[in-house]
């Protein structure tokens, strides 16, 4: 790597940001792929989006406004694909996996699949 990459690197790691190589988009890609296809199994994944004004909320997931499985399709899962397709740095840390767990607590098993994908996916993010 040269000198002028390592800065670069340095200055998008303490932004908030890191770039990610081929092989770490592509599990990126793969586990939103898995994501989908978890609420697909789970009658969750929607064809309509949801209205407009939904999006415009300033709590966490959208709770306020939509439902979890909702924020995963259209706010997640869109804006990350969207990041990957454009060559964007991805955001460093998630944190999705949590929340998700907490919610699902009652029906783990019925969630066990889109947790442990949600948990693959926080994981991609944090071991860097």
């Amino acid at each position: 790597m040269h000198e002028d990459e390592f800065q670069i690197n340095l200055i998008i790691k303490k932004r908030g940001m890191i770039t990610m190589d081929i092989a770490n988009t592509e599990k990126v890609s793969n586990t939103l792929e898995r994501i989908e296809k978890e609420l697909d199994m789970l009658g969750l994944w929607k064809i309509q989006r949801p209205n407009i004004s939904k999006f415009d909320s300033e709590t966490p997931f959208c709770m306020d406004s939509m439902n979890f499985h909702e924020w995963l399709q259209f706010v997640l899962i869109e804006r990350f694909r969207e990041m990957i397709k454009d060559n964007q740095q991805l955001p460093t840390g998630c944190k999705i996996f949590p929340y998700a767990a907490e919610l699902y607590r009652n029906q783990l098993g019925q969630y066990k699949g889109l947790l442990q994908a949600l948990y693959d996916f926080d994981k991609l993010f944090n071991d860097n």
